[in-house]
């Protein structure tokens, strides 16, 4: 099993997946900016107008994106692994050590 791991490329995956997450949540939370800047404001008229959403569901869809992201982001990087044949070792200890990521408050 350890032949089969790949310490360059987990890295690279960690890496991908964290930059994906990241600019894909930034694209979200630009795509939602009137609402945000509503909150932030304090004016609950505008945040009524611009959405149907309470609060709360606000940011459990801000908690919620990411890991969504994240999801679709294995995917990708288990495809592309598949595609070329490499070991699945290396795509569950890069998706192990991302998703510790998550309680950290990293995303």
């Amino acid at each position: 099993m350890l032949k089969k791991l790949n310490a360059k490329l987990i890295l690279i995956q960690c890496a991908f997946l964290v930059l994906f997450v990241t600019g894909m949540k930034r694209l979200y939370l630009a795509s939602q900016s009137d609402v945000y800047e509503a909150i932030i404001e304090g004016d609950f008229e505008k945040l009524g107008l611009l959405t149907d959403l309470s609060l709360g569901d606000i940011f459990f869809n801000q908690v919620m994106w990411p890991f969504g992201f994240f999801l679709i982001g294995v995917l990708i990087m288990g495809i592309i692994n598949r595609i070329y044949r490499v070991s699945i070792f290396n795509s569950i200890l890069t998706f192990v050590i991302v998703f510790l990521l998550f309680p950290l408050g990293h995303f």
